[in-house]
Formats: structure tokens, sequence, C-alpha cells
């Protein structure tokens, strides 16, 4: 509030000393300008003037005066080469002089901007703000996180660091092995002041706990059948797979839970695992399927997204299905749309389109890997935190937050969630920080594709992120 008080008296102030400075032309497209003839007739002109170039603009063809723009700065080119400041008239030849005239008022306007920004910082938007996090902590399907390997965690390098899980996955009704379609690490970093952004990659091979194993340690050696039972369960909980398989490690026992409740399991399954991987301290996971992709970005009114015309290629050399059409067609039947990308180009895309764009992954031309389709994720993320951070405070209606939140999974409590929408308004522009792992090699085992790290030709995984989230940049990939 402090600071907010004293930067409108400073503008209210340089507003005032505005009369005494020269005229920048960076301010204002537009030039007004007074000339009063020597016969006593005011003519009023309107000069536009083009940034950053140096130009000379006449004022009228009675008189050889004319206004010199060099750079930033304009100059009244009279026999006494004066600089233009404003409510000052000039003496040009004959008789003849210029008056510059401001284009807007000098403090009503900056005094009613620095009052409605106050009045709404001290009242309007902490209520809000609190609306928002009541609604969207009481909408959304809760998650219990267990941290069950921070103990593997060295917490020093992260300190001032905040680490949150933004998840989507290709959950859909019926579905009872859903994966973790996109991962990405949202990280504020204090200590630097920024924000930053990267995509785990699903392929990842590493090791992951299924709790519902039954193992050697769960039976009794006074079960008359023993020795059979021990032939036939696992030795150990630990198992290996790709990092996105971690969500389906669920309840698989004799009590009842729901599909939210098993669901919200495999989420906290895949922090863990995350956890585990990394080395990294997750505060918490937000997660929303297909479906609640599409509701947020329609809530938000769409956001632009650059369609290049490889994208517009529907159909590969060898015949196969290729581009966003195909993508978009299949959602259209499942979701009941009918939209359709026909041009490329910067455009607004809907939620259903924005979802064909980051689910795409088989371009014309291009490597259409795993890899490039983060990419265009990461774009997306990039492009709508942005365009609507500051569009936040329009879901301001609880019934609106709450049917954008019904569907979402989130494991934030009200002080995490008002803490973090904090952070999303007042931090700079995230960074992209391209994947991680970002130093990898494939390897193929029992015929799946995986992304391997052995810590001897690559750093090992906790090393490559620390590189990536403890340090000021790092080159996008």
């Amino acid at each position: 509030m402090l600071l907010i008080a004293i930067i409108g008296i400073a503008l209210v102030l340089l507003e005032a000393a505005a009369i005494f400075k020269p005229a920048d032309v960076t301010l204002r497209k537009t030039l007004k300008l007074t000339v009063r003839h020597s016969d006593g007739y005011d003519e009023k002109l309107r000069i536009r003037l083009k940034n950053g170039e140096n130009r000379t603009y006449r004022l009228t063809p009675d008189t050889d005066a004319f206004i010199e723009q060099k750079g930033s700065r304009l100059y009244i080119c009279t026999p006494d080469r004066s600089r233009l400041f404003p409510v000052i008239r000039y003496r040009l030849s004959d008789g003849m002089s210029v008056k510059v005239r401001r284009t807007k008022p000098i403090f009503a306007f900056t005094a009613m901007y620095v009052a409605a920004v106050l009045v709404f910082n001290s009242f309007g938007k902490p209520i809000i703000k609190g609306r928002v996090v009541d609604a969207f902590t009481s909408s959304a399907i809760p998650v219990l996180l267990t941290h069950e390997n921070e103990e593997l965690i060295d917490f020093a390098p992260y300190e001032g660091i905040h680490n949150y899980l933004i998840v989507g996955t290709d959950q859909r009704q019926s579905m009872q092995t859903p994966h973790a379609d996109v991962i990405i690490l949202l990280s504020f970093n204090e200590n630097t002041n920024s924000v930053s952004y990267c995509s785990l990659l699903r392929d990842v091979y590493t090791e992951m706990r299924d709790r519902s194993t039954v193992t050697i340690d769960d039976l009794d050696p006074s079960l008359p059948n023993y020795q059979l039972l021990v032939n036939n369960v696992s030795s150990s909980q630990w198992m290996k797979a790709k990092l996105n398989y971690a969500v389906n490690l669920q309840y698989i026992d004799a009590g009842e839970h729901t599909p939210e409740e098993r669901f919200a399991e495999g989420l906290n399954s895949l922090v863990n695992t995350v956890e585990y991987t990394f080395r990294i301290p997750i505060e918490g996971v937000i997660s929303a399927s297909w479906e609640e992709f599409i509701t947020v970005v329609d809530s938000f009114g769409g956001v632009e997204l650059d369609i290049t015309e490889d994208m517009l290629i529907s159909e590969s050399e060898d015949g196969k299905p290729i581009g966003i059409k195909p993508v978009l067609e299949s959602q259209n039947r499942l979701y009941g749309y009918d939209d359709h990308i026909e041009a490329a180009g910067l455009q607004k895309l809907n939620g259903n389109m924005s979802l064909a764009y980051v689910r795409l992954r088989y371009v014309a031309g291009g490597a259409n890997s795993d890899i490039e389709r983060t990419g265009r994720i990461r774009n997306f993320v990039y492009s709508f935190v942005t365009q609507k951070r500051t569009e936040l405070f329009k879901l301001a209606d609880s019934e609106r937050i709450s049917a954008v939140s019904k569907g979402i999974y989130s494991s934030l409590s009200e002080e995490q969630t008002e803490k973090l929408i904090d952070m999303v308004l007042t931090l700079p522009t995230p960074v992209d920080k391209g994947t991680l792992p970002y130093s990898f090699h494939d390897k193929r085992i029992d015929g799946v594709d995986y992304i391997c790290v052995d810590g001897k030709n690559e750093p090992r995984m906790d090393v490559q992120a620390r590189a990536l989230l403890c340090t000021e940049q790092r080159s996008e990939q």
C-alpha cells in the first residue's frame, strides 16, 4: 500500500514537472499545435509523429519554420532553434507564433487513477481475492500429499524456492487407468524474484513405489500355505516404469474408495515419485483433465496462439494422419463440438482448439517427438499466463469459480492458494527453462522406448534439477 501511494504521488509530480520538460514523442502519437497567423487567425494543427525516427514536419506554408524530430526529442526550428515545451507560445516570423498544447488534463486523470488504485487495493482486491480462494478451495477435489521421500531431499539449495506440479491427464469417463499426459513444474524463486517453468518428461524411466503390492513382509509365517504364498508375491513394492505411470498407483485394497479418492491417491503417488526421482521438494499439485482444461480456457475467453502452416497439413507422405486437424476432429466427436482451424497465423483459440494444440504430436517436417510436444505445451503456458494473469479477478463470482474448479484436483490449502495467486500476479514474466531432465539418452527396454539418465554420460537427475531450478537463468530448450 505504501509503495503504491509513493508511486501515485510520483506520477502526479511527474505530470506537473512535464510542463517544464521538452515534449517527448514516446508519450503521444499526435502533437497538437495552435499556429497564430499575423492577422490574428488561430489555426489548429495535428502532426502525427513516428517514434524513434529522425524527421521534419513543416508547420505552414506561410513560414519557413518547421518541427524537427531527433529520436525522442522535438525542436521547433526558428531563428533561436527552440525546444518544444508544453503551454508555451513560440514566435515564428512576421507576427506568427505557435503554441504546443497538451492532449489530456495534467493532474485530474492521474489523481483519479491513483485514488482508484488505492481504494481497490485497500478494499476491493482483498475481498475479491478472498472470494477466489474460498470458492476454489471449497470446490476443488482435495489431494492429500504424504511426502514419503522427503528425508532423501537436500532442502538447503531450495530455500526460498516454491515448487508446484501442474498435471494434465487424459482421464475420461469410464477410464480406469489415466496417465499424466502433461507434467509442468512451476517454480517461484523468492531469492531472485523470478518465476520459471519446465516440462518433466513423461517417458523418464524411474523407480516408484506401489504400496498396494503385497510383499513377503506382509505375510504371516504362521499361515499353513505360507511357502506357497511366498513363491507368488513380490519381494519389494518398488518397481520401474515411465514417470507418468505413477498416477496409476492408486488404492487396490478391500476398502471402498470413490473414483475421485483413487485418482487423488494417484496424484500423491506422482508427487512422491517426482520427489524421489529428482530430489525436488514439491509444495503442491493441481490437476485437470481434458474437459476441465477446456472449461478453464473458455472461462478466460480463449488464448491467442500461432498456428503454423505445417500444423495444418493433415496427412503425411505415407498416408498417416498428422497435424492439428485430426486431433481437433477426434475431440469434436468426443465432446460434441464443431470447431475447425482452417488458416495459419496468430489467432484466438477456444478451450477445445487449445487442447488440440497442446495434444498435437505429429507435425509435417518435424521430429514428431514428445520433446516437440512439450515445447508447444510450454508455449501455451507462457501465452496463457502472460495474456490472462491480470484477468484472474474476473472470476470473482463464486458460482463461476465453482464451475471452473469442479473436477480440478488440488492439494493447496487456502493459505497456499492465496500465496500462489499473489506470486502469479506480482512476479515478472515466467521463464521457460525447457525440459527436466535436459540431458538424457533414449533406451529401448522390453520393446518400450524410455528416456534414461545414467549419472555417468549425463548428470544425475537431482544434479540436473538443482542446475535448472536453483540458478537464475538457463537457456531455453
